[in-house]
Parts: structure tokens; C-alpha cells; sequence
């Protein structure tokens, strides 16, 4: 029986063993190195609350913390 994928869809690589990560969306159990990652970057502060902190600092650019954010997904 021909095999679809050479690597079974995972990045094991002879690991062993993975540990485990758990979907966002549906909440299922997989292998982290099976598992679907995504990251995203957001600010801190909303864009319309951007505008009112940019006219009320006396800094040019102010500097806002962001959010990193790492979804999964099985």
C-alpha cells in the first residue's frame, strides 16, 4: 500500500516523542510537531484610542505593547 506522505505529517525527525498541544478551535489533543501554528502581532491599544493617545503625549511616535500570540490548530 503506497504511503501519501513520506513523514507521516509531522516534523518528529527522530524525536521520539512530542509533547502535546491543544487546538483552539475544536479543543482536540495533537502532537505539537503535527499541530498547525500560527502567530500574530497585535497592539495593546485599539486604533481609535491610538489617535486620542497620539494628540495627548508630547512624544512623537508612542511606544504601545503588543500582544504575541501563537494560535494551534489540529
Amino acid at each position: 500500500m503506497p504511503v501519501k506522505r513520506q513523514n507521516h505529517g509531522r516534523s518528529k525527525m527522530n524525536r521520539g516523542s512530542v509533547s502535546t498541544v491543544q487546538c483552539i478551535q475544536c479543543g482536540r489533543v495533537s502532537p505539537k510537531d503535527k499541530s498547525v501554528s500560527r502567530s500574530s502581532n497585535s497592539p495593546v491599544v485599539e486604533a481609535a484610542s491610538m489617535d486620542d493617545l497620539r494628540l495627548a503625549t508630547v512624544y512623537a511616535e508612542p511606544d504601545v505593547p503588543t500582544f504575541f500570540n501563537i494560535d494551534t490548530y489540529c
